[in-house]
């Protein structure tokens, strides 16, 4: 990936590796001056820590240690920083592995899934972009079913 392409967060993390900052495979956080705290705010859904130099900038921790663990390939536009047991907190190496959107989706519950799954169609508004049937057709087969009241339908 050519600097030029690189996002605010991923020129942060880099300088942030410049400047003496790291990440043990247990997830523990050092800066130049020691441990660092690393913390969710307000309504974030991954905890960072704040850099401040040339202005206040929170990177993503789970972002820096999986560049710390991997490399550019972290900054790859195909890839996500994975938690394999859903807590956005733990930083292990063992935990923080990198994949497809995908894989991520796959790792959550299928509970929690079928749940955003729901909650994405309800965002489409009244009829699916790929719906067959139009509305009218769906409630006349209901109809028709609703009739038969647990008889087989006929053939032909």
């Amino acid at each position: 990936m050519s600097s030029q392409a690189r996002t605010r967060t991923h020129q942060r993390i880099l300088e942030a590796v410049e400047r003496g900052y790291t990440v043990s495979e247990d997830g523990i956080f050092t800066g130049p001056k020691g441990v660092l705290s690393i913390r969710k705010s307000n309504n974030q859904r991954y905890p960072t820590f704040s850099t401040n130099w040339n202005g206040v900038f929170g990177v993503p921790a789970h972002m820096f240690a999986a560049y710390v663990f991997y490399g550019d390939i972290s900054f790859s536009e195909d890839l996500v920083v994975r938690h394999l047991d859903g807590n956005t907190e733990n930083l292990n190496k063992n935990n923080i592995v990198l994949g497809t959107h995908s894989d991520n989706n796959l790792d959550k519950d299928p509970a929690v899934r079928r749940a955003a799954a729901k909650k994405a169609r309800e965002a489409q508004g009244v009829s699916s972009f790929s719906a067959k049937l139009s509305k009218e057709a769906v409630y006349e087969i209901r109809e028709f079913y609703a009739k038969l009241d647990g008889k087989k339908a006929p053939q032909g």
